[in-house]
């Protein structure tokens, strides 16, 4: 966020955007599936977004406020 936005959207994020979020931890079998799609997977995509597709899933969530294509590119609609 700091890289893209600066500190003004960090501090966006951190005192206006996550207070009104529900954040949990992630399940040993979303974490299991992240990294074996990490091992598996030919796209150059993170552990944080192998996880995030999987966390995503079991929540049955279809968008993401992301800024790159993976999301994209494995099915989810993204914003901004």
């Amino acid at each position: 966020m700091q890289s893209r936005l600066g500190r003004q959207g960090l501090r966006a994020l951190f005192l206006d955007l996550l207070p009104r979020m529900n954040v949990r931890h992630v399940s040993e079998r979303e974490r299991q599936a992240a990294v074996s799609s990490l091992l598996a997977g030919s796209m150059k995509v993170s552990v944080v977004d192998w996880t995030s597709f999987e966390t995503m899933r079991a929540e049955g969530m279809r968008e993401a406020f992301a800024f790159d294509e993976d999301f994209r590119k494995q099915g989810f609609s993204t914003v901004p």
